[in-house]
């Protein structure tokens, strides 16, 4: 009995530090509230056909961030930095981006955990390009 309540008091008191900073996701979305709110298909035709990026990598991208993250990804530009700008550690439960490698192998049948480093990445975009290339590596 102690140790179960132990567990619950663990749970509780750690339960603040891995769930996402509501206070930052909203200044966050405020931020980008400014900018246009683009559809997927928006989004798609704006920053990511002319470089032939594939719809189903740009649509994974839009649909699982705004669902880790709580932001508008419709408002996101390519150059928006992932933690300076976007505050993606801090809006998003902690374990994220190995959901995000989850999702992948889920969505695409690849699996991507041994491959994919957040931290090399900067941008929205970079991470766009990674999973694009992930997903359709060059010939």
């Amino acid at each position: 009995m102690l140790r179960q309540i132990k567990h619950i008091f663990w749970t509780v008191r750690t339960y603040s530090d891995l769930s996402p900073d509501l206070y930052i996701r909203k200044q966050v979305n405020q931020t980008l509230s400014d900018r246009a709110n683009l559809s997927l298909d928006e989004w798609f035709n704006c920053f990511w056909r002319s470089r032939e990026i594939s719809f189903s990598v740009v649509s994974f991208v839009y649909i699982q961030l705004e669902k880790y993250s709580g932001l508008q990804m419709g408002r996101v530009l390519p150059g928006d930095r992932l933690e300076q700008d976007l505050q993606l550690t801090l809006v998003s439960w902690f374990d994220w981006n190995l959901y995000l490698c989850d999702d992948f192998l889920d969505e695409f049948g690849i699996e991507i955990g041994d491959r994919f480093d957040l931290q090399t990445m900067g941008t929205v975009e970079d991470l766009v390009l990674c999973l694009h290339h992930l997903n359709c590596p060059p010939s």
